[in-house]
């Protein structure tokens, strides 16, 4: 009602007793219609909406206007019985043959209150299934809600992105088209073919939804439960804690609407300081939602205002609150407020114990905590007041964790008032409290959220989360007079904390400095504590081999036990044996590979094993959890394809293992696959896209564990442990830098490098397609500055290249061997042939130009040269291809992965080592592309008329080595092979 009041600007709530008397209501005092069963929010709606849709006086006498709006009013006021009532009395006045919902959907739909027109549809049919006009309504009002949905608010930004739409906004007359319809849903044409176009265009891309808007108090298009019980709105109580109270009563129905979009269900999630309930959007469902009472406007401005900001969308590290409900009360409050956020999952004694004993993770949730206060103070200049754990959510892999509450956001500058959790609070706080001084003003800063931040951290790292200076501290007072001594500080939680290292030690130092004036005064510290590695105790210090390593290594590793009895031994006896050690390849944890048939041997109790167990447990841990998953329905044959060591016999090295070696370091993969096997086991049902998107987070976390510097460095103490041989497991090669010393560890497919002068064959991978790997299109005459108006070259022609794949330092040299069939690949501008290969063209031009870029460098790919010297005209020739056809996303993905490549390669913080990365990443790449799209490369050669079934083709000749290999060459570099 209040956002409704502040859209409608002539509304007069003041007037309460000449509307009701408009109304019909004569005589009737406002508590009397309390007393008839009317509540304060009917009443005030209903004299809201007369206030609003009545625009003649009708204090005479009730005239046909004034019985539509009393209609419409009672329906969205939830008085159907007597909106039917009024509505039959104008239909008998009009003389009009039609059932009393259809004239009130007629009515509403003509209002432009679509989903309320859809529920009295959805009514009158459900009173006589036999009314078409119900049913012909229905149908039409959804037609129009969804030509709304279509054409919303970011509809000509969304437009612009396409060429050809484009030209449909250079009409005036047609935007303006566009934004009547916009408007008025109701006068989309679909006879109109341009109209139909850009609806199938909007509708294809999904279609953005609508802005945040302030909820109505309309009733929902579902007003009813399962059950068939209706759903009522939000009862009118004196306060919001009897309003909690009640909703909690037993008795009491278990669902409430807060919206047109969302439901309160009585299902408390949380009761600290507010009472937070689930919520539901009947139509997404498989989204989590929560919202909460709350009667602080703090928040209420504060989540107005970050959904006025644009950027507020793109902070992954606050949580989203997606509506915003205003509840009325009865008493002096008058009013309170329902937010509705994501759900996520709060950090709980179990989550809490997996994060101190992951300091990884650990790392990740307090620099999650950092950028979203970052946000906060750098963007919009004020402060959080109130971090604490319990004010952090987890949400999956990929989102990581959000802050949350923000009741206590105060702008920088501004005076707070004296309120914080007594563990978190900074000195100057304390004292402030204590001394009970609350006309004494403190200015908000960021040392504060700085403050309390770093307790957070210092929490997380030390064991239980438990501060040794509050220990037999009393609650109350007693914590803030310990931090308001002088000289308190946490030097005894410090010393405890000892997965951070030094550096991450004194950044924390100065975030928990007692004295605000020498207290880091923002956030950005602690942002560079996370991006530090948590440091390995137990691992024996290396060489520096690992920074200057351009591969990254093996993270799955295996212990084969030589034993001939059946049971493995213990103690002693195990220490005797041999054992053979080797490595696994992953499929997407790695882009190197490794020779898993190399291996070494080893006693079961060297230090070696040791090192390797706890890789070699994550292997254990990874098969059960793939097991669970393809017993929840996942495809797991990829990864069943590899060559896995049975999982018994796994087990069973394991347990034998750990009898000899107790004191091995557990992985932090370790423990993350731990819990998602204990989740799997636990779990009777999952839905198929939730086990689809659990695979690819075990991937995800793979790769992440495969690439970090933690993993590494404990790869390379493998390798330098004395009595192992590097060249011996997976074929993994030590490289010593002739001028450092440095050692570089590469695999068996970087073991070259990437050099100027390999042979043809090299890196080069068998049977690789019937077609030239890379195309172009060249002009076959000069076009000048013609080449900047793509409609002039419609009736220009244009020839199909393929690019010789073995170019040395002398230009290419092409002859036609079949002129009659080359003659197909000369083309028109305008055709529809130059549109297919549009995609291919897109591609081969992505992969020059990112050769040309790695070859300022010297870099070149194993067994592949290209020609870069026509690639500016060729560039220039497919954007104005692409500006005559428009955008086709035929290869998105394949030139994502290119110009990914392309970004790195020519991003100028890419050091050596990952430019080599790079470039190995490009040549896997063309050679899955390659596969990949040789099935389309030959259609669109087909539906050229070209016989592609040659060993030459377009001047080039394909050459077969006796390695298996084969390039597509020129005449002139033929003879160089």
């Amino acid at each position: 009602v209040a956002a409704e009041k502040n859209r409608r600007a002539n509304v007069n709530w003041r007037n309460k007793a000449e509307v009701c008397q408009t109304s019909q209501l004569e005589d009737k005092p406002f508590m009397d219609l309390l007393q008839q069963g009317w509540t304060a929010l009917q009443i005030a709606w209903t004299m809201h909406r007369y206030s609003v849709i009545t625009s003649t006086d009708i204090k005479d006498g009730m005239d046909c206007q004034a019985l539509v709006a009393r209609s419409i009013d009672c329906f969205c006021a939830g008085q159907h019985d007597l909106a039917v009532q009024s509505a039959n009395e104008a239909l008998a006045t009009l003389g009009i043959a039609k059932s009393a919902w259809v004239w009130i959907g007629e009515n509403l739909r003509g209002r432009g209150q679509y989903e309320q027109a859809l529920a009295a549809y959805v009514m009158g049919q459900q009173v006589d299934p036999s009314d078409v006009d119900c049913i012909v309504g229905m149908e039409d009002v959804r037609d129009t809600i969804q030509v709304a949905k279509v054409f919303n608010h970011n509809m000509l930004q969304l437009l612009a992105k396409d060429r050809r739409m484009r030209e449909y906004l250079k009409d005036k007359a047609f935007v303006s088209r566009l934004n009547s319809i916009q408007a008025d849903p109701t006068q989309y044409d679909p006879q109109d073919k341009r109209l139909a176009h850009v609806f199938e265009y909007l509708h294809d891309r999904g279609g953005i939804p609508p802005p945040h808007v302030p909820p109505s108090v309309a009733p929902l298009t579902d007003s009813f439960e399962s059950n068939g019980t209706p759903i009522g709105a939000i009862p009118i109580k004196e306060t919001l804690t009897e309003l909690t109270e009640y909703l909690l009563s037993p008795g009491t129905p278990t669902v409430w609407r807060l919206s047109n979009t969302y439901l309160l269900i009585t299902d408390l999630v949380d009761e600290s300081s507010h009472c937070v309930f689930k919520a539901e959007d009947p139509t997404r469902r498989h989204k989590q939602f929560v919202v909460k009472l709350t009667d602080q406007e703090a928040e209420v401005t504060f989540v107005k205002r970050m959904n006025d900001r644009d950027d507020s969308k793109h902070v992954a590290n606050v949580v989203e609150c997606v509506q915003v409900c205003t509840i009325p009360l009865a008493g002096p409050a008058k009013t309170c407020f329902a937010l509705v956020m994501e759900q996520g999952e709060p950090l709980d004694t179990c989550h809490l114990r997996n994060l101190q004993r992951r300091p990884l993770l650990a790392l990740e949730c307090v620099q999650d905590v950092a950028k979203a206060l970052q946000f906060l103070h750098r963007d919009h200049a004020i402060i959080h007041g109130d971090v604490k754990l319990e004010n952090v959510l987890y949400f999956d892999r990929a989102v990581g964790y959000k802050l949350i509450d923000f009741d206590q956001t105060v702008a920088i500058g501004s005076a707070m008032r004296l309120h914080c959790t007594h563990e978190y609070c900074p000195p100057e706080m304390a004292r402030l409290i204590l001394q009970r001084h609350n006309h004494v003003l403190m200015a908000a800063s960021p040392t504060f959220d700085v403050w309390c931040l770093g307790v957070l951290m210092l929490k997380l790292f030390v064991d239980g989360g438990h501060l040794e200076e509050f220990d037999g501290v009393a609650a109350g007072d007693g914590i803030l007079e310990i931090v308001a001594a002088p000289g308190f500080s946490f030097r005894k939680s410090l010393a405890k904390a000892s997965h951070l290292n030094s550096r991450q030690m004194t950044f924390l130092m100065t975030c928990l400095e007692p004295d605000v004036s020498k207290r880091a005064n923002n956030v950005n510290d602690i942002v560079d504590i996370a991006t530090f590695e948590s440091p390995t105790p137990t691992m024996p210090p290396t060489r520096s081999a690992s920074k200057e390593s351009v591969c990254e290594m093996p993270s799955v590793w295996t212990i084969t036990i030589v034993n001939g009895r059946r049971r493995l031994p213990r103690g002693d006896v195990l220490r005797g044996l041999e054992c053979r050690i080797g490595v696994v390849n992953v499929a997407g944890a790695t882009s190197c590979k490794f020779d898993q048939d190399k291996s070494m041997t080893a006693s079961c109790g060297s230090d070696v094993v040791a090192l390797v167990l706890p890789f070699f447990r994550v292997l254990m841990v990874l098969l059960d959890v793939l097991d669970a998953l393809e017993d929840h329905g996942a495809d797991v044959a990829s990864w069943k394809a590899l060559a896995w060591p049975p999982i018994d016999s796994i087990h069973a090295a394991v347990d034998a293992l750990e009898s000899i070696h107790t004191t091995t370091t557990v992985l932090p993969i370790e423990l993350e696959l731990r819990a998602l096997d204990d989740r799997l086991t636990q779990m009777t049902c999952l839905a198929m896209e939730e086990v689809e998107a659990l695979l690819v987070s075990v991937t995800r976390a793979l790769k992440q564990f495969a690439t970090s510097s933690d993993t590494l460095e404990r790869v390379v103490a493998v390798l330098t442990c004395p009595g192992v041989a590097p060249t011996c497991v997976g074929g993994l090669v030590g490289h010593v830098h002739p001028a450092t010393g440095v050692v570089a560890w590469k695999c068996c497919v970087h073991g070259g490098g990437f050099v100027r002068g390999g042979d043809m064959a090299s890196g080069a991978v068998a049977n690789p397609g019937d077609l030239p790997l890379l195309w172009s299109l060249e002009p076959m005459a000069q076009l000048g500055s013609r080449i900047k108006d793509p409609p002039s070259l419609r009736r220009d022609r244009f020839r199909l290249v393929f690019q010789c794949e073995w170019r040395r330092e002398s230009a290419c040299h092409t002859q036609q061997h079949d002129a009659r069939n080359d003659a197909m690949l000369q083309l028109l501008g305008d055709s529809d042939a130059i549109r297919c290969l549009l995609p291919m063209l897109k591609v081969s031009s992505l992969v020059l130009r990112a050769l040309s870029v790695a070859a300022v460098f010297g870099l070149t790919l194993h067994g592949l040269r290209f020609d870069y010297t026509k690639l500016p005209l060729g560039l220039q020739t497919i954007a104005a291809m692409e500006a005559l056809h428009g955008s086709t996303h035929t290869l998105h993905e394949w030139e994502a992965t290119f110009e990914s490549i392309l970004d790195r390669l020519d991003a100028e913080d890419t050091d050596d080592a990952e430019m080599a990365s790079q470039m190995n990443k490009l040549q896997m790449a063309l050679t899955a592309y390659r596969v990949a799209v040789d099935p389309i490369m030959k259609d669109a050669l087909a539906g050229l008329g070209f016989d592609w079934k040659h060993e030459r083709l377009g001047g080039l000749t394909r050459v077969t080595l006796p390695t298996g290999h084969s390039r597509w060459v020129c005449d002139l570099h033929r003879t160089m092979t």
